[in-house]
Parts: C-alpha cells; sequence; structure tokens
C-alpha cells in the first residue's frame, strides 16, 4: 500500500521589511541627548512621569521626524540595539537613558552662531560643512516660526570647546560655496539678541519726527511665471534631496527644488514654461532611489495658491 505523501509544510511567515535603521538610531540619540533633551520640555517632562524616566517608544514613534523615516517601534527597537545612550524595557514598549543628564549644562560653552546660508541649504549639507573641524552634537537650523522656512543662520554645537574655539579663530572666516559667513560664540550673540528690544526703543525714541516714515524700506515686487512649478509625488522613502536634485536636473534648469531629505513629495520650481514641460516629460520616465515618481504640472487654483504661500514667505523676509 503506497503511503500518502507528507503535507507540505507551511511557509514561515515573511517579518515586514524594516526602515534604514542608521537615521533612527542618529535621531533618538539627538532626542535623547545631553544637548537636546535639557531644552525639550515636551520630551523631559515625559521622563519625569516615573522615577526611572522611561518613555513610551510607541509616543517617540509619533515624532514628525520618528514618522519621516517611517520608524515604527519595531524599527526604533532595532535601531536601539546594543545602544551605549539608550536601553530598551524588559517589555519592550518604553525606552531611556542609560546615565541621568550631567548636572551642569556646558552646552552654550561649546556652540557657535553662524549666518549667511542660502535658504534652500539642507540639515546633511550643513553637518558635513562644520564636522570638518570636529565632531559634532547637534546643528539647530533656526526657522521662521510660522512658515518654518529656514532664516540662513544656524547654532552649531560641538562635543568639546576646543573644536567650537577652533571654528571661532579661523581668520579669515569659513566661506560656504565662496560666499563669507558671520561666525560669533553663541554666547555672544545671545547678547546681542538680549539687547535688541532695549537698543530698537531707543533708536525709536530718537528719532526725529516723522523718521519712520522716511526710514520706511521699499516695497520689493512679488512677481511670478506661470506653469514653471511641477509637483513630484511618490518619491520612495529615505530618498534624500541630493538624488532628487540630481534627477531633476537631468532635464531643465531648475530655479528652486522644495524637498526635504526623507519626505516622498515636493515641488520643482523650474526657471521657465518650456523648462517645466522638459521636466514633466523626462520625470515621467525618471527612476529616483529605485521608483518612478508621479508628476504634475501646476495649474489653476492650486498654482495660485502655491505662489500666494511663496509670497507670504517673501514678505516675512
Amino acid at each position: 500500500m503506497e503511503t500518502p505523501a507528507a503535507a507540505p509544510a507551511a511557509a514561515p511567515a515573511v517579518p515586514a521589511a524594516l526602515p534604514a535603521l542608521a537615521p533612527i538610531k542618529k535621531q533618538i540619540e539627538f532626542y535623547f541627548s545631553d544637548s537636546n533633551l535639557p531644552k525639550d520640555r515636551f520630551l523631559l517632562a515625559e521622563t519625569k512621569k516615573n522615577e526611572a524616566g522611561w518613555v513610551e517608544i510607541a509616543l517617540v514613534a509619533t515624532f514628525n521626524k520618528m514618522r519621516q523615516l517611517n520608524a515604527t517601534v519595531e524599527a526604533i527597537i532595532a535601531a536601539l540595539q546594543g545602544n551605549e545612550l539608550m536601553e530598551i524595557s524588559e517589555d519592550q514598549k518604553r525606552m531611556r537613558r542609560k546615565m541621568p543628564l550631567p548636572e551642569k549644562d556646558d552646552s552654550e560653552d561649546r556652540t557657535i552662531y553662524a549666518k549667511s546660508f542660502p535658504h534652500e541649504t539642507t540639515l546633511d549639507e550643513l553637518e558635513h560643512f562644520f564636522g570638518q573641524w570636529g565632531e559634532l552634537n547637534a546643528v539647530r537650523m533656526r526657522r521662521i516660526p510660522k512658515s518654518k522656512t529656514f532664516k540662513g543662520s544656524v547654532l552649531v554645537e560641538y562635543k568639546s570647546k576646543v573644536d567650537a574655539d577652533k571654528v571661532l579663530a579661523l581668520a579669515p572666516a569659513p566661506q560656504w560655496k565662496e560666499a563669507p559667513l558671520t561666525i560669533q560664540s553663541m554666547k555672544s550673540w545671545a547678547e546681542e539678541e538680549a539687547a535688541k528690544p532695549k537698543r530698537q526703543k531707543k533708536e525709536k525714541k530718537e528719532k526725529p519726527e516723522g523718521g519712520d516714515q522716511e526710514a520706511k524700506p521699499e516695497e520689493r515686487p512679488f512677481v511670478w511665471t506661470p506653469a514653471c512649478v511641477v509637483r513630484i509625488e511618490g518619491i520612495a522613502p529615505n530618498t534624500t534631496r541630493t538624488a532628487v536634485m540630481a534627477a531633476v536636473t537631468k532635464f531643465a534648469s531648475l530655479k528652486h527644488l522644495e524637498f526635504l531629505d526623507n519626505a516622498v513629495e515636493g515641488y520643482a520650481r523650474f526657471d521657465t514654461p518650456d523648462g517645466a514641460q522638459k521636466g514633466l516629460a523626462g520625470l515621467a520616465t525618471e527612476q529616483i532611489n529605485g521608483a518612478v515618481p508621479t508628476v504634475r504640472l501646476l495649474q489653476g487654483e492650486e498654482e495660485v495658491a502655491y505662489w500666494d504661500k511663496l509670497k507670504v514667505i517673501f514678505q516675512e523676509k
């Protein structure tokens, strides 16, 4: 009698692919670092909700940057395996710093202020630039509160005061793409910022009658060209701005690319309508980080709304 063949074993479940872990690890370390945690009121309050300093991993996964990195709870746990700064609870639901925060905050002594950067500058570019003089703790890009547009100035915190002093001592000051930068210690910059209201009040008091009208700057006109902006969607996760820029500029001259590292959508603003048409045609079949994006030309109310938003940013400058 023939023995029936054994039923084939069920295939093991394939775990969902995890996103890139290195950026997640780097961001978590920044959140809980000596330089950031004391200044982050929300996160610091969360660490104080229990004596042991535990914070729910699921909560951290909801932070904007974590969402941009597709950081699930599972990905965060995987990224922090064997981490020197952070540890995971036995139930795999919480995390905390291994060491308490230092009693004295000397970050101001290790921080420099620098300005005169173009508004399209990225964080990766800044970290690479300032990293040539020493190991960094953080680079903070200063932004306009309402629009979140980069102001063109940064606060750069080094791990060592020696490295911060090294940058301050450079003569002449470093240049950004052949443009000179203004660099000073954070302490001197903070003192100047604190003195601004008093100085402005004094200057206003000393102005002659009618001085406000005479000193009023001439309003700059805001002019825009129709049919130059292309909306780009469906970009693969973990794509850098540099990769998108390289793809877009293959087809036409670009005025500005609105895209942040690890985003999935953005805008390409071409110099001319003809350039926008060439960009549309080329990007329709161009792979960026392994995926062909969806592209369309902004038109009608959508185009007007886009330029209205830019006009607000223009007038805030």
